[in-house]
């Protein structure tokens, strides 16, 4: 149970920084009366595959 805790901690200081990105991009969005829009390659974040061409689905509809 404890190295449970520490790996959830580690991932969680891993991750930090990119949700706080990712937050702060969508409030900048909110904020222009955007429909806010995740851009993964926008914000620096690489190996995010799964997020190409999303934008370009979400346009179009």
């Amino acid at each position: 149970m404890g190295f449970m805790a520490i790996e959830n901690i580690l991932v969680i200081l891993l991750l930090g920084n990119v949700a706080f990105l990712a937050l702060k991009d969508y409030t900048k969005q909110k904020k222009q009366g955007k429909d806010p829009l995740f851009e993964p390659q926008k914000l620096g974040i690489r190996h995010a595959e799964c997020w190409e061409g999303i934008d370009e689905e979400y346009k179009e509809s």
